[in-house]
C-alpha cells in the first residue's frame, strides 16, 4: 500500500511538471509573438537601421511538443520586402531550458505576408538551418535569454565563416544580436553598437 500510495504521488508530481513545462513553453511563444519594431531605438541612434518585424504562430493544431512560428524581417522603408522569413520550432529541453530550432523556405517569396500559404506548408518541406539552434534560458518569471552555441552555425554572408545569436525576450519587447565572423574570428557583419532593441506593438 505505500508503495501504490508512493507511485501515485510521482504520478502527480510528473503531471505538475509536465504541466508547468507546458505552461512555460506557451509563455515564451506568446511573448515571442507580435509585431515589433525598433524606431525607439533609432530615434536615440540614428546608426541603426530602422527595422521591423513580425512573428506569427502557425500549425497549432499540430500534434507533438513543438510550437511553431513563421517569421518575417523586413526594413521598414522596405516592409513588403522582408530580407528575412524564417520558421522557428520552439521546444522544452528541462525545466528551464528551450530550443529555437530555425529552418528557411523554399521559394521564400510565396510567403510573404500570406499566413494562409504557409499554414499549407508541413514541416518535412522546410530546409533546417543546420547548428543555428537558438538555446534560450527562463531567467525569471519575465525574462527568457540566450544564443547560439560557440562557432557552430555555419554563413558564408561577406566572407563570415560562423554567425552567432543573443538573445532576450521579455513581455514588451526583445534585444537580438546576430554577428558574423571570418576565420580569425573578426567581426565581418553585424551590428557593432551592440544589440536591436524591438518594442512589441501588439
Amino acid at each position: 500500500m505505500k508503495h501504490f500510495i508512493l507511485l501515485i504521488l510521482s504520478f502527480s508530481m510528473y503531471c505538475q511538471a509536465q504541466s508547468q513545462i507546458s505552461k512555460d513553453l506557451k509563455q515564451l511563444a506568446k511573448m515571442m509573438s507580435g509585431s515589433f519594431n525598433n524606431l525607439e531605438q533609432t530615434a536615440r541612434d540614428s546608426q541603426f537601421l530602422r527595422i521591423q518585424l513580425k512573428i506569427d504562430r502557425i500549425w497549432q493544431k499540430s500534434k507533438g511538443n513543438s510550437i511553431w512560428l513563421y517569421v518575417e524581417q523586413a526594413l521598414v522603408k522596405h516592409a513588403d520586402n522582408p530580407y528575412r522569413q524564417r520558421v522557428y520550432e520552439l521546444k522544452q529541453i528541462s525545466p528551464d531550458k528551450f530550443v529555437s530550432e530555425v529552418y528557411l523556405l523554399k521559394n521564400p517569396g510565396l510567403y510573404i505576408s500570406n499566413l494562409k500559404a504557409v499554414e499549407n506548408l508541413t514541416p518535412d518541406s522546410l530546409i533546417q538551418k543546420g547548428e543555428c539552434a537558438v538555446i534560450l534560458e527562463k531567467k525569471t518569471n519575465s525574462l527568457f535569454a540566450g544564443g547560439t552555441k560557440g562557432k557552430a552555425c555555419a554563413s558564408e554572408l561577406k566572407g563570415a565563416k560562423y554567425a552567432t545569436s543573443e538573445v532576450e525576450i521579455t513581455p514588451l519587447g526583445m534585444k537580438t544580436l546576430d554577428r558574423g565572423f571570418d576565420a580569425g574570428d573578426k567581426q565581418v557583419w553585424g551590428s557593432e553598437r551592440g544589440a536591436y532593441a524591438f518594442k512589441k506593438l501588439k
